[in-house]
């Protein structure tokens, strides 16, 4: 039995924190959703949330939102948070995504080309049949291209 309530009030703290990241992303009060994100991961680690937590946490360093990091290193570090989910909850539904926006961000934002294939191909491994499949083949297949040197290919395949 207090087991049942403890896990109980486990689940409502973490809620408790969701509410209030998302209350201060909606104001615009970016380093108290942060402190939140970052509380409910630390305390619930466990907690179906946590994913969804991390997840909402790189997206904020995705979208340099994030004060005190310059752009780069806004990007390196939603990368890191993303790859987290992947590696800590690798069957949440936020694991698919968060792996995909490993690979893009290595790809289209840092340049690191042979990070993205790894995320890429290991996105495609672990989630072949993923509605971004497609997403993670093209992007293999046009990795370091210019969007006019992706349509020049497209143009010469075509003829």
């Amino acid at each position: 039995m207090a087991v049942l309530i403890l896990a109980g009030c486990n689940k409502n703290s973490a809620d408790k924190y969701m509410k209030q990241a998302k209350a201060a992303v909606e104001q615009k009060k970016i380093p108290d959703a942060v402190k939140a994100y970052e509380t409910l991961v630390n305390e619930f680690p466990k907690d179906s949330l946590a994913p969804e937590a991390l997840y909402q946490l790189g997206s904020l360093y995705q979208s340099k939102l994030v004060q005190g990091y310059e752009a780069t290193a806004s990007t390196e570090k939603a990368v890191t948070i993303f790859k987290s989910v992947f590696d800590k909850y690798p069957d949440s539904k936020q694991a698919p995504s968060c792996l995909f926006m490993c690979g893009f961000l290595q790809s289209n934002e840092l340049n690191k080309y042979s990070d993205a294939t790894l995320s890429y191909n290991t996105f495609l491994q672990k989630y072949p049949k993923n509605d971004m499949a497609p997403a993670a083949k093209y992007e293999l297949d046009n990795m370091g291209l210019t969007p006019g040197q992706v349509l020049e290919e497209k143009i010469s395949t075509n003829k």
